[in-house]
């Protein structure tokens, strides 16, 4: 169970990601007035690699 923990945390990650962007679509929340600000825009895009990219790395590790 000890090595399942990291694999448990990115697939929460992702979902979390997954459920926010969701919200800002479903909610017509306004994203620009947030994305004004370069390190918003960062974390926002980092949050999207995080959950997409090395999700799949952590899968094939954790199951490889």
């Amino acid at each position: 169970m000890r090595a399942a923990r990291p694999l448990i945390l990115a697939v929460l990650a992702a979902y979390v990601v997954t459920y926010l962007a969701a919200a800002f679509i479903l909610l017509d929340l306004d994203v620009t007035r947030w994305t004004q600000d370069t390190r918003t825009a960062v974390v926002v895009i980092g949050a999207f690699i995080a959950a997409f990219v090395f999700l799949p790395i952590v899968v094939r590790r954790e199951w490889g």
